[in-house]
């Protein structure tokens, strides 16, 4: 007998899943309540949030950079990537296993969402506060699944155009104030949280880099 989805480790089981669900959710409503918070609705709650998000950021990017298609186009475009996503699969057997996925899934919509929101890339001024929101969001996505720390990687192309941006427009004085607030937004959520999931790795696995990695690719 095994449970399923976990790792044997020195004769006991783990989760090689990230801890963001617990932390966000189950354990503040454990210590409130005293009791476990349902998986079905932690899978519902995640999944709806996630999709919300993900419509979020479909419109503004439209918005952003296609103003001119028909309403028609963005509707069945909208309608094509809703249905694409997967996520009502998880509806139907939601267990352990979709907590990690539909949890996942909510903080790197939400991050993408943020991430092109803030004008790193297109028109508008930079918002500092919606790049950190962004870069706290897809640290938690991997914090839900390691595997999604390629989405947090992806996002620094996007940081670095942000850089760029701002590059071009600094005209005169100091370098430091002017793109201080604008690194410790993009870069910090990224090493505090990054710094958590070394800290839950040693804790579990007795080495901040050990993702579970091996259990995964067997």
């Amino acid at each position: 007998y095994y449970p399923w989805d976990h790792l044997l480790y020195e004769g006991e089981y783990y989760s090689y899943y990230g801890i963001a669900p617990v932390i966000m959710l189950f354990l503040p409503y454990h210590l409130i309540t005293d009791y476990y918070f349902p998986s079905v609705w932690a899978v519902w709650l995640f999944g709806v949030l996630g999709i919300f998000f993900l419509t979020k950021f479909y419109l503004c990017f439209a918005d952003k950079f296609f103003k001119k298609i028909p309403a028609s186009l963005i509707l069945i475009g909208f309608i094509i990537m809703q249905m694409s996503t997967g996520v009502f699969l998880c509806y139907f057997t939601p267990n352990f296993y979709e907590i990690a996925q539909n949890s996942g899934f909510l903080f790197t919509t939400a991050g993408a969402y943020f991430l092109i929101s803030s004008n790193v890339i297109g028109d508008g001024k930079i918002k500092n506060y919606r790049i950190a929101l962004a870069a706290f969001c897809l640290s938690m996505g991997v914090l839900s699944r390691p595997t999604l720390a390629i989405y947090a990687i992806a996002s620094l192309l996007f940081i670095y155009a942000g850089f760029k941006k701002k590059k071009a427009s600094y005209e005169k004085g100091s370098k430091a104030k002017y793109y201080s607030p604008y690194f410790c937004c993009a870069l910090l959520p990224f090493v505090i949280l990054g710094s958590v999931q070394m800290l839950y790795n040693y804790a579990r696995f007795g080495n901040p880099f050990d993702f579970g990695i091996q259990y995964s690719l067997t």
